[in-house]
C-alpha cells in the first residue's frame, strides 16, 4: 500500500509540473503576450487578455504587461497562394513572391532571415489570412491567422535564427498579438515544443494514476470486507 501511495503522489506531482498551473513567471516564463480580438464575437471572454508562455508551450493567463519595443512588418495577402492538393486533399500554400511592409506601408528590404521565414510559412497548411513579423530587440516572432471555416486560429511562432527553425509558441482562437515582453532571452533561445511527446506523457501518467486509484480502492474495499 505504501508503494502505491508513493507512486500516486509521484504521478500527481509530475502531472502538475507539466500543467500551466505550475508556471512561476520569473523562473519558468519565456515571454508574456498582450492580445485582443481582431474580429468581434459574442462570448464571455474579454476583448483584451494577456498570457505568460513557458517551456513546453505551457500557457497561463496573467495581468497585462508593458511590452518591449518592437518593429512590425506585414506580409501582403497575395504573397502566398492557397490550393487544394490532389494527393491528400489538404489546403497547402505556394509562395508567389516575397515582400514586407513596415508600419507606414513602405516596402522593406528582404533579408536572408526573411527569406527563411517565407520558406517556413509556405510549409503551413490551411488558407493564410494575416501574416505579421515582429522584431523584438533582435528576436524574431511570426504571427499568422488561418482561415478555417467558423473559427480563426491565430498562431505565434518564434524564429530561432541560430537553429533556423520556426517554432510554435502559442495558439489562440481569434486573438491577435498586440505586444510581447521577453522574460528570459536564454529560455527563448532554447525554447522547444514537443506536442506529441507532451500529450503522450500526459496520457501515460494519467492512465497510470487511474490504475493506481483503482488499485487503492480495491485494497480499501477488501479491508472493509474483511
Amino acid at each position: 500500500m505504501k508503494k502505491t501511495v508513493i507512486a500516486f503522489v509521484f504521478c500527481t506531482v509530475f502531472i502538475f509540473l507539466l500543467s500551466p498551473f505550475s508556471i512561476h513567471i520569473l523562473q519558468d516564463g519565456v515571454i508574456q503576450v498582450n492580445t485582443n480580438r481582431p474580429y468581434s464575437v459574442h462570448d464571455n471572454e474579454p476583448d483584451e487578455m494577456s498570457f505568460t508562455i513557458a517551456m513546453g508551450k505551457r500557457i497561463i493567463e496573467t495581468n497585462p504587461v508593458s511590452p518591449d519595443s518592437w518593429k512590425v512588418y506585414r506580409v501582403p495577402d497575395d504573397c502566398f497562394d492557397s490550393y487544394i492538393s490532389h494527393d491528400n486533399g489538404k489546403v497547402l500554400n505556394r509562395l508567389v513572391y516575397m515582400a514586407l511592409l513596415d508600419e507606414n506601408n513602405d516596402p522593406c528590404e528582404i533579408t536572408e532571415t526573411a527569406c527563411e521565414i517565407f520558406d517556413k510559412i509556405a510549409l503551413l497548411e490551411h488558407d493564410l489570412m494575416t501574416i505579421k513579423i515582429y522584431d523584438v530587440g533582435g528576436e524574431i516572432f511570426v504571427y499568422i491567422e488561418l482561415n478555417v471555416n467558423l473559427i480563426t486560429p491565430c498562431y505565434l511562432y518564434y524564429f530561432n535564427q541560430s537553429a533556423h527553425q520556426m517554432i510554435e509558441m502559442a495558439s489562440f482562437n481569434n486573438r491577435a498579438v498586440q505586444g510581447i515582453h521577453i522574460i528570459s532571452a536564454d529560455r527563448l533561445h532554447s525554447f522547444k515544443y514537443y506536442p506529441i511527446l507532451h500529450r503522450i506523457t500526459w496520457v501515460l501518467l494519467g492512465s497510470f494514476e487511474l490504475i493506481i486509484i483503482i488499485t487503492m480502492c480495491k485494497k480499501a474495499f477488501r479491508k472493509l470486507r474483511s
